[in-house]
């Protein structure tokens, strides 16, 4: 069982991060509680469980990297939101990284 006590303020945490793997990878349902203890504590994960509803002007683009198995990628590619800021971001920046990792989600095959 993850400790959720065991989150760093200022960052994430390893445990919760291999069980959001487990998490998306299986598909269970997380508890409104811990979704909101998570969010308070990190930005990185707010985001992480809203992609949708996320303020993506309070976004760091090093974050979709941070944990980049195959179901982070999985529950990533589902963000239409997502897509949109890092093609904003590209198209800004004209960033190789942001390039290969919109064609990686977006274009390549399926996980």
């Amino acid at each position: 069982m993850v400790r959720m006590d065991r989150i760093i303020h200022y960052g994430t945490d390893t445990k919760v991060d291999q069980f959001l793997n487990l998490h998306f990878k299986e598909q269970f349902p997380l508890p409104s509680s811990i979704v909101d203890m998570l969010g308070d504590h990190c930005s990185y994960y707010r985001w992480l469980l809203d992609l949708e509803g996320h303020d993506y002007s309070k976004f760091s683009a090093e974050w979709v990297w941070h944990a980049f198995t195959t179901y982070y990628q999985r529950h990533l590619r589902k963000s239409a939101a997502l897509r949109s800021k890092l093609h904003e971001i590209f198209t800004k920046t004209k960033r190789q990284d942001i390039g290969n990792l919109l064609i990686k989600l977006y274009v390549g095959p399926e996980l």
